[in-house]
């Protein structure tokens, strides 16, 4: 099945939308935990060893939590940034395609009535008589016996 491109562009605009609004959502959440816990999310060294055991390792482990939250944060940075470069470039394509279907019917409304070309009228010759040249005549006649 082949999508039109329009509806290409409207995808990937979507696409871009909702990936700006869930990276943000995600950075959001990343520097608020930054700011209620500045000294990071650490997990206590008891737990730690419990988990050291049931790995079968016998050294304390000290999880920190800080680079994993940094690193999420700069990953959301980077989707962010990445979705509205996205979103500008299908925008950008979007007013290049409708300029271009402007010009296209511009050109055909001149092929479909040529007397408007360049401000000029065409010659006579080759425009038909107004649909009331008959009723002037006329009038015209009527005014001579007048």
């Amino acid at each position: 099945m082949q999508n039109s491109t329009a509806e290409t562009r409207d995808g990937l605009r979507r696409f871009f939308a909702w990936t700006f609004v869930v990276s943000a959502l995600l950075m959001f959440a990343m520097i608020a935990l930054e700011v209620f816990f500045p000294q990071g999310v650490r997990i206590s060294p008891q737990s730690s060893a419990v988990l050291a055991d049931a790995l079968g390792s016998h050294a304390a482990m000290d999880i920190d939590l800080y680079d994993f939250q940094l690193l999420i944060m700069v990953a959301a940075l980077v989707s962010c940034v990445a979705s509205i470069v996205g979103l500008i470039i299908v925008a950008f394509v979007d007013s290049v395609e409708s300029r271009k279907a402007r010009r296209r019917r511009a050109i055909e409304a001149r092929l479909r009535h040529p007397t408007g070309w360049h401000g000029q009228e065409s010659s006579s010759a080759e425009r038909p008589p107004p649909r009331n040249a008959r009723l002037r005549e006329l009038r015209q006649v009527v005014h001579d016996l007048k």
